[in-house]
């Protein structure tokens, strides 16, 4: 049985068309570094970039924000935002925010640029629930992103091609190959529950051995 609070968050993939989002929870105790690999996962990201994650607050505003990132061996100033650029291993989401409203983004593969806004929808306490049942995802709609393909704008683009040409045999083939894993896929509950807990095991062991990242 678990007293631990469970926050509630809905996920969003930014600029997707249709909307690719995911309602999922999780213990308010995980690390923020658990919590972007959950994120990850759910939205098939492989573990192949660099990644942030950015605390937004409630209002999105600058003075509230706070930047977590792995690639620097010390944490000073960001020389983009002159923010702090904290280690997410060193916090717990409980340590961040309590507060439902408040957001986080995800950001994942500085080159395509791949966006992921999630929101605390609630938080309440089932003394009926399972530590272990934790990260799961509820529900949910459309596939997750396509590595390497040049971002949501991208893939997006290639559609709008495919569509007024009738025709996606003028794209080349790793084009082609891009949009047919955007089309071909969907939502599964089921299939990223099953793989929750061992995505972010291979997550947490591919950024701990990277020189680049902290540990």
């Amino acid at each position: 049985m678990s007293k631990i609070p469970i926050y509630q968050f809905r996920a969003e993939l930014t600029g997707s068309k249709p909307k690719v989002w995911r309602f999922f929870e999780v213990l308010d105790n995980i690390k923020l570094s658990t919590f972007c690999y959950t994120l990850m996962s759910m939205f098939e990201m492989r573990g192949i970039h660099l990644f942030s994650l950015e605390y937004l607050g409630k209002n999105n505003l600058r003075e509230d924000s706070m930047l977590f990132e792995f690639i620097y061996d010390t944490f000073g100033l960001d020389s983009y935002s002159r923010r702090q650029i904290l280690n997410p291993n060193k916090f717990t989401l409980k340590q961040i925010t309590t507060e439902t409203g408040a957001a986080f983004r995800l950001i994942y593969d500085f080159g395509d640029d791949w966006r992921v806004r999630a929101k605390l929808i609630k938080t309440y306490i089932d003394p009926n629930a399972k530590s272990g049942s934790f990260p799961r995802v509820l529900r949910g709609r459309g596939s997750g992103i396509v590595e390497n393909s040049g971002g949501v704008h991208r893939l997006q683009y290639l559609a709008q091609i495919s569509e007024e040409n009738d025709d996606s045999q003028d794209l080349d083939l790793e084009d082609q190959l891009s949009l047919s894993a955007l089309n071909n896929g969907s939502f599964d509950r089921d299939w990223i529950n099953r793989n929750l807990k061992r995505d972010i095991a291979d997550l947490t062991k591919k950024y701990k051995g990277c020189p680049d990242f902290m540990g």
